[in-house]
């Protein structure tokens, strides 16, 4: 999958995704999503969660990047 963290940000999708061969591709409009976990919170609690260690991680990455660049 890919675009989760835009789907839930709200913000720009960050990647590009290139497929090597024959793909199905299945689209979730932010909408659909919002009512699912409106619907849901214990999917929402646990997404949520997902997401926010993803972007530490990332946070992290970047920090690093950044250190070796200027070193």
């Amino acid at each position: 999958f890919f675009g989760e963290m835009a789907i839930l940000s709200g913000g720009p999708r960050q990647a590009d995704v290139v497929s090597l061969t024959y793909c199905r591709l299945l689209l979730l409009r932010r909408t659909d999503f919002e009512r699912f976990l409106a619907a849901n919170p214990d999917v929402k609690g646990e997404i949520n969660r997902i997401a926010e260690a993803r972007l530490s991680l990332n946070q992290e990455d970047a920090e690093r990047t950044a250190e070796s660049v200027s070193d």
